[in-house]
């Protein structure tokens, strides 16, 4: 290459450069970064290995089926592509047929437990241990038929507390009933109370 050439190559190349950086144009293009969300299908949509109505399809979203959403690609006839995961893998789907599902917090229950005074029961049949007095509370274990518990609480709505690994725990009441030496006790400490009653009013 002749020395001429060479500086009108050379000076070419700046004069591009000089005109990228007037124009704010960078020299390497940056990596755009995208906030992943969910989505959902609104009717039956095909899922494609790559962008485009006439590429195979390798699945399909039913409709109502979310998705997660990882980014965005070429322009469809009515929307964008989005890109997706999908089994695992990184699929496509037209994006007019979708859209953005906003993810809501679950509501914690407020708990209205009545304490009671301790007591020992056992479960008249096998029985979940739940972690919130409903039958969403996840489960914490299942308790044979005739396991004894101590009761330390009640609900209104037909749940006891009882004494869990040191903590509290649930247990629907229907399936509980007191021991018979705590029902014996009671029954015990009831008549004595009538025999003293009695014995005053003789007196």
């Amino acid at each position: 290459m002749s020395p001429d050439r060479q500086f009108t190559l050379v000076g070419t190349v700046a004069a591009a450069a000089a005109v990228a950086a007037v124009a704010g144009v960078p020299n390497h293009a940056s990596a755009e970064t995208f906030d992943a969300y969910k989505a959902k299908a609104t009717t039956n949509v095909n899922v494609r290995s790559t962008p485009g109505t006439d590429q195979p399809a390798i699945g399909l979203l039913k409709k109502d089926q979310t998705f997660d959403v990882i980014g965005i690609d070429k322009k469809s006839e009515k929307g964008n592509w989005l890109k997706i995961k999908h089994e695992g893998r990184t699929a496509y789907v037209d994006g007019y047929y979708t859209e953005r599902v906003e993810e809501t917090k679950e509501a914690v229950p407020t708990l209205s437990v009545q304490s009671v005074a301790s007591y020992q029961g056992v479960t008249t049949d096998n029985l979940n241990v739940r972690l919130l007095p409903s039958e969403e509370g996840t489960i914490l274990k299942t308790l044979a038929r005739g396991t004894t518990v101590t009761v330390t609480g009640k609900t209104s709505d037909g749940w006891l507390e009882i004494d869990y690994k040191g903590g509290a725990a649930y247990v629907a009441a229907k399936y509980i009933t007191a021991e018979k030496s705590a029902a014996t006790s009671v029954s015990t400490l009831s008549t004595e109370t009538t025999c003293t009653r009695a014995q005053q009013q003789r007196t």
